[in-house]
């Protein structure tokens, strides 16, 4: 018997759950009319309202509304969000979908009502396009699974994995589409050096990446025997491709190897020991590492614990003001300028102070273990030369000149 999908709930309308809103809406599963996402600041899903979709900020109203409930919102989220919408769900009625990073089936039945159907899917934002690739994982009874298979078939390509290949399948395929795109930007870069305008470049680029994949998802052939139909001998491909492995390339490739390492997600034990910290030193000042980009990151991780952390500080002292939450960046990438809310400036002796300290913390001082295409730059050096190219970002626009700058986020809303 088919399955029938009446009406979708997305829980955490960011890039992720707006990408699913409008891939379902365009493979003509459901209608937008259909399909209810809430945010907190519901104002950033104006767009998707205009499109018909329904837009709120109450998780329950939506749960209620809907036969399947799709979780696509941050980890530190997720007891939070079960607390609001558990109230609603029905066993044999509802179906919870998460895709959040980490979480197991188990760890979201604890948390919602016995008997509802819980799977768990890892796709990516190509679903906007109907091009995902999704990975997914049931029960042991296989519970939900013809529906999950259906819903994700909708928005691309799915694979049914046993859940313990989830985190590796984050890596591969959610984190993947971000490495495959860097991939065509170097690619597009290299086409404008030989003469093509950008916009030209990236067309090729991105095309002849499509073509790529074509080769193997419709012809079914190896990776190597389509590199062997169009390398000729003292061409020009095979003295490319020689270069991009003198260069690390396929070296360069144990990223995904990140995926295979186990972290377990922040448990109560972890949140404690940041809460004993906070009652020990009632600060007013926290200062947090804000590369987050990577899901199951260290710094995303403790992020997650501080989030936590400072909501129950804060029901333990209402009367105080919770403390101010700084976000700074590591030696990867800066805050864009417009972004930032407090420039710190440098001197060379504060600057030499930094360094020192990274030297002190020696597991930091090294060349990274996946540092990207061929930069041979150890941490210190990294971190160094993104403070001095933000003052001269900072100086370009015709402010004061310094002789390296420290960039700030602050987390207005972090404990609510």
């Amino acid at each position: 018997m088919a399955v029938k999908i009446k009406r979708l709930a997305i829980l955490g309308g960011g890039n992720l759950g707006q990408a699913l809103a409008k891939g379902w809406a365009e493979s003509g599963l459901l209608k937008a009319r259909h399909v209810h996402i809430t945010r907190r600041q519901v104002s950033k899903l104006e767009s998707l309202s205009k499109a018909g979709f329904r837009c709120s900020s109450d998780n329950a109203q939506a749960a209620l509304e809907s036969d399947v409930v799709v979780l696509a919102v941050q980890p530190g989220q997720l007891e939070d969000v079960m607390s609001e919408i558990s109230p609603v769900l029905e066993a044999g009625r509802h179906t919870v979908v998460s895709t959040i990073t980490g979480v197991t089936i188990d760890r979201i039945a604890d948390l919602a009502p016995e008997g509802v159907v819980v799977v768990r899917a890892m796709p990516n934002t190509a679903v906007e396009t109907l091009s995902s690739m999704t990975c997914l994982s049931v029960d042991a009874e296989r519970r939900g699974e013809k529906m999950a298979i259906m819903l994700f078939d909708k928005v691309g390509a799915t694979l049914v994995i046993n859940e313990e290949m989830m985190i590796p399948a984050t890596a591969l395929c959610a984190c993947g589409i971000a490495f495959f795109l860097r991939t065509i930007r170097a690619a597009a870069q290299g086409g404008t050096e030989i003469g093509f305008h950008a916009d030209e470049a990236l067309l090729l680029a991105a095309q002849t990446a499509r073509g790529a994949a074509d080769l193997i998802l419709q012809g079914g052939a190896h990776p190597e025997q389509e590199i062997d139909r169009v390398t000729t001998p003292r061409g020009c491909t095979i003295a490319g491709l020689n270069e991009l492995e003198h260069r690390g390339f396929s070296s360069a490739m144990p990223f995904y190897k990140t995926g295979t390492v186990r972290k377990e997600p922040i448990g109560d034990a972890d949140v404690e020991i940041v809460l004993n910290l906070l009652e020990d030193q009632m600060p007013d000042h926290i200062f947090v590492a804000g590369d987050l980009s990577d899901p199951h990151g260290t710094h995303r991780m403790c992020y997650f614990a501080i989030q936590r952390a400072l909501r129950q500080f804060k029901e333990m002292h209402p009367e105080r003001s919770h403390p101010l939450v700084w976000l700074y960046r590591g030696a990867w990438q800066e805050w864009e300028i417009d972004a930032t809310d407090v420039f710190i400036p440098m001197s060379k002796a504060d600057l030499d102070r930094k360094i020192e300290a990274i030297f002190k913390h020696e597991s930091q001082k090294d060349r990274a273990m996946y540092p990207g295409a061929y930069d041979t730059r150890e941490f210190w050096e990294r971190a160094k030369q993104r403070n001095q190219e933000t003052a001269t970002r900072i100086d370009a626009l015709g402010l004061p000149e310094f002789h390296a700058v420290e960039s700030y986020v602050c987390v207005q809303d972090l404990p609510s």
